[in-house]
C-alpha cells in the first residue's frame, strides 16, 4: 500500500505502484566543506487518468543546508 494522496475514481482498473529517482546537480553558491542536510517535499500534486495510466506531476522542491569554508551555515533551496 502507498502513503501519498488518494485518488476516488468511479472505477478501479488497476493498482500499482512505480519509484522514480530524480537527480540532480546543484551549484552551491558559495565553496562548502560540508552538507549539513538536505530536505525535499512535493508539492502541487495532480493526477489524471488516462487509458492504461495514471499520469502524476508535481513539484519537487529542494533545501540544501551546509556549512561553508568560514564555518557558517547556508541555505540554498
Amino acid at each position: 500500500e502507498g502513503t501519498g494522496p488518494l485518488f476516488k475514481l468511479a472505477e478501479v482498473i488497476g493498482e500499482n505502484s512505480e519509484q522514480i529517482l530524480s537527480e540532480s546537480n546543484v551549484i552551491l553558491e558559495r565553496p562548502a566543506i560540508k552538507v549539513r542536510e538536505i530536505v525535499a517535499r512535493i508539492q502541487d500534486v495532480v493526477a489524471k487518468a488516462i487509458l492504461n495510466k495514471v499520469i502524476v506531476q508535481g513539484i519537487l522542491h529542494k533545501q540544501v543546508f551546509y556549512i561553508g569554508t568560514d564555518n557558517v551555515e547556508y541555505h540554498q533551496a
